[in-house]
């Protein structure tokens, strides 16, 4: 059925806003507020958006049509503008709402590469989970609320950067600047990301337990106590798997795969050794082996 289909297969391509420094995520949500139609937006405009490295390429432009439709603001965003302090990361989101919803101040959205907000694509669950107050909100609305089981697979492709200037006594390239400039703030942005999602797991895990739970106790027949057609028992388990070349143990082919550029193209041989470097590193991760055991 419909919802079926919603549920396996639901896809989002991120872009950065360059103008708010934030990340434009397309889907629902982010062209509502501009009263724009997703549907009708090419999916080859939105991967180019995603995949627009500054400098390499030009911005993906977007009008803004706030104004023309009944959008109001949710519920969450209008307090969090109250309460600057006590929820600073929500106010944030609500403040770029906030201008998203002024077409005569900023008519044009301009877009670049996902990665300049989110290298790691996983900002866009974190967002969502706090806007919502917490995860088991975000899986009703979207038909998720037999979700017992949830795995998130981080893969985390960085390569190391080339520091071959710290072997000379005079001033770094501009080309090695401008590349050192980039990936610092990535890579210390990707690690915060990780660190709050890792901080964030235990309490998806207690919140859709407890959502579970209550709803299946609020199915329970009062008179005969007798159970509704959910599934037995309530509890969940948030998985959190992590993917990166930095835990092969083939010290070789890690550095190999930590050297290869960043490019629209590979060898065939290289395209190999990443899926097999992607097998062992899952083969030997607790948390996948943790799941599998668990689906059995």
């Amino acid at each position: 059925d419909d919802r079926r289909a919603y549920e396996h297969n639901f896809s989002a391509i991120n872009a950065t806003d360059i103008a708010l420094g934030a990340q434009f995520t397309f889907h629902g949500n982010q062209f509502a507020p501009i009263c724009s139609d997703l549907l009708s937006f090419p999916v080859s405009r939105a991967v180019t958006a995603s995949s627009a490295v500054p400098g390499a390429f030009t911005s993906v432009i977007i009008e803004n049509y706030a104004g023309s439709c009944d959008y109001e603001m949710p519920e969450w965003a209008v307090r969090a503008l109250h309460e600057p302090y006590a929820t600073a990361h929500r106010y944030r989101h609500a403040k770029n709402l906030e201008t998203y919803m002024n077409a005569r101040k900023f008519p044009y959205i301009h877009l670049l590469d996902g990665g300049l907000s989110d290298n790691l694509g996983i900002r866009l669950l974190i967002n969502i989970t706090r806007s919502e107050s917490n995860i088991w909100n975000k899986l009703k609305e979207i038909n998720l609320d037999g979700t017992r089981k949830l795995a998130v697979i981080v893969v985390n492709s960085r390569n190391e950067m080339d520091t071959d200037f710290t072997q000379r006594n005079y001033s770094v390239p501009i080309i090695d600047t401008v590349g050192a400039a980039s990936a610092i703030p990535l890579d210390e942005f990707s690690f915060e990301s990780m660190e709050v999602l890792r901080s964030n797991i235990a309490d998806w895990q207690r919140s859709i337990t407890a959502g579970r739970c209550q709803d299946h106790s609020d199915h329970k027949d009062p008179i005969n106590g007798g159970e509704s057609d959910q599934p037995p028992g309530c509890e969940a388990q948030v998985y959190l798997i992590e993917v990166s070349f930095s835990m092969l143990r083939d010290e070789v082919e890690r550095e190999h795969l930590l050297n290869l550029p960043t490019s629209f193209r590979l060898e065939s041989e290289d395209v190999d050794r990443l899926k097999a470097a992607a097998r062992a590193v899952l083969g030997e991760s607790k948390a996948f082996q943790s799941l599998l055991n668990d689906l059995r």
